[in-house]
């Protein structure tokens, strides 16, 4: 993924405990809940960017065979792709759908269940398609002078 949130250090620390990944997931994702419950946008955008690095880490720990891991993938990329709007950097937004895609795609060709990999491509999409729409609907409620 060519988004990074994590500190190298930290990330080579998930990247090799399996339990350090799990617990920074966790504690990552709750916290961007909490901070977009919050309105604390910038705060809830690099806690789902950590969650979900943290999630590709457990992915990749376990061999892209946990239904736990890509529901934790795909649980943080929708969060994250839900408040980047946000930041009204379209870029960015494509960049993390194309990178998740891409993992996801890489994972089902590895061997992980097919059909659990197509609902987590589907739920992406569908937070694709809300996030667009209300998008646009912002950009019509808008006044241009």
């Amino acid at each position: 993924m060519r988004l990074r949130f994590l500190c190298p250090h930290h990330r080579s620390l998930i990247e090799t405990d399996p339990s350090r990944a799990r617990s920074s997931w966790e504690l990552s994702h709750s916290k961007a809940l909490e901070f977009r419950q919050r309105g604390a946008t910038e705060q809830s955008i690099a806690a789902a960017g950590c969650a979900l690095e943290a999630a590709e880490a457990l992915l990749v720990l376990h061999g892209c065979r946990s239904e736990q891991d890509l529901r934790c993938f795909t649980d943080s990329a929708v969060l994250l792709r839900q408040t980047l709007p946000a930041l009204r950097q379209a870029g960015l937004v494509r960049g993390l759908l194309a990178g998740c895609h891409a993992r996801l795609e890489a994972l089902m060709a590895d061997g992980a269940d097919k059909r659990l990999v197509l609902e987590c491509c589907q739920r992406l999409s569908l937070a694709d398609a809300q996030g667009t729409n209300s998008m646009v609907l912002e950009t019509l409620g808008t006044t241009v002078h």
